[in-house]
């Protein structure tokens, strides 16, 4: 399909898995490598098992004092879940973004606003998401 748009598509917490994990420095493509062994070692499914994706994460005060060390946010979650989403969307976009949904909520917030929470109220989960000068420490599913 010519034109065709890009997409987000935003995966809601349930069954979504977001960590922080320190590492060795290294290349893109080694740091791939380690975090391949590290989901392997710490998540509950294989990485093959998984749709999985990292990006750096801010500087923390162990990868401050060690600069050796970095630390990445890793985002997974079962590769059925986004196989399914690109089954749908595919045909529409000619490229598919997946986020958090409770990440990309905070769109809707004015970006001079630094600290700020945001609760989605579902019919049977709810997400919250504190944001703390610039960065989210967590989101929650509350019970």
């Amino acid at each position: 399909m010519s034109g065709a748009a890009g997409a987000v598509c935003a995966i809601g917490a349930r069954g979504l898995i977001l960590r922080p994990l320190p590492l060795p420095v290294a290349s893109p493509k080694e740091t791939v490598r380690l975090l391949q062994l590290q989901i392997e070692s710490e998540f509950p499914l294989l990485p093959e098992d998984l749709a999985w994706g990292w990006i750096p994460w801010t500087q923390t005060p162990e990868s401050a004092a060690n600069p050796a060390r970095q630390t990445v946010l890793v985002a997974a979650v079962k590769k059925e879940v986004v196989e399914e989403l690109t089954s749908l969307l595919k045909p529409l976009a000619t490229e598919l973004i997946f986020t958090p949904s409770a990440l990309a909520r905070t769109a809707l917030v004015p970006h001079d606003v630094p600290s700020f929470a945001l609760l989605e109220i579902g019919r049977t989960q709810s997400e919250l998401i504190v944001w703390e000068e610039g960065s989210a420490p967590s989101i929650r599913l509350p019970a």
